[in-house]
């Protein structure tokens, strides 16, 4: 059986009804932690999780200080990809408003 390491990091939206919870789970945001996993985070969690729609994954490089973000999930994959270094800031797509220093966030 494959086994996928949980995330270090999960926001979720719950829909209102809790019937549908089980089926509506959606991912807005999600953050991966990398020091010895990042290569594995890259090539096989980040598409697991664009294919289930999690709609945000940031990886963070803790080794090589930089930020992978990730958004615009689909089956194939994520389709907005771009590296951040700790001179950027960055926000959430769900809450534009709140802007983060890379540098922070990478310790």
């Amino acid at each position: 059986m494959d086994l996928v390491r949980p995330p270090a990091v999960a926001g979720y939206f719950y829909p209102s009804e809790p019937a549908r919870l089980r089926q509506e789970v959606e991912g807005l945001l999600l953050v991966e932690v990398a020091e010895a996993s990042l290569a594995y985070d890259l090539a096989v969690k980040a598409p697991l999780y664009a294919r289930h729609g999690v709609l945000e994954l940031w990886v963070l490089d803790l080794e090589g200080k930089r930020l992978h973000v990730f958004r615009s999930p689909s089956p194939e994959g994520y389709r907005e990809v771009q590296t951040l270094a700790p001179g950027n800031h960055l926000a959430p797509a769900a809450f534009p408003s709140f802007s983060l220093p890379v540098a922070e966030l990478l310790g």
